[in-house]
């Protein structure tokens, strides 16, 4: 058996109960884990570039992996078709989307498949939550902590902090 790896994956959706959607996914996230998982907050976040969108809920763990990163991405696509994801159409709207962001300290460069994913970065969205648990990382391309590269994004899309979600059972947020 492999060495468990440190895995963060953003998750985010629009449409439906969101909260739902989220429940879901880190019910069946969690069982892809050797350790309790850590989550952030989570967070709302004004759709860019489009006007007629709900607002997006926005979240990052982190879980403790023995599964190869080629393995875990096709599961992660399958809890998003569990939890009504469509991909055969091109906006953006959602009821759930989960992102590889990081694989331990690899660099996976596939055509499905990029770790770091691309633009993390530079997403207020992306970062915030991952500020809360895993503030001490760096971006390896600019050497910018989480918190200084949440200062580098220019001011643009709204972003809020909802709360702490309760993914064990139907409770309110």
């Amino acid at each position: 058996m492999s060495e468990p790896i440190q895995v963060y994956i953003a998750l985010g959706s629009n449409l439906g109960e969101r909260a739902a959607h989220f429940r879901l996914a880190i019910g069946a996230i969690s069982q892809l884990s050797s350790a309790p998982l850590q989550l952030s907050s989570v967070w709302e976040s004004e759709p860019v570039e489009v006007d007629d969108e709900r607002w997006y809920w926005n979240m990052v763990l982190r879980l403790e992996t023995t599964l190869p990163a080629e393995p875990l991405l096709r599961r992660l696509l399958e809890i998003e078709a569990l939890g009504g994801r469509r991909r055969d159409r091109a906006d953006r709207r959602r009821t759930l989307d989960l992102d590889l962001l990081l694989y331990g300290d690899r660099r996976i460069d596939q055509p499905d498949l990029k770790v770091p994913h691309p633009r993390m970065w530079q997403r207020g969205f992306v970062l915030r939550p991952l500020a809360e648990i895993a503030p001490a990382l760096l971006d390896d391309e600019t050497g910018r902590s989480v918190e200084q590269s949440i200062a580098a994004i220019p001011t643009g899309a709204q972003l809020r902090r909802v709360g702490r979600l309760d993914w064990r059972g139907p409770g309110a947020i």
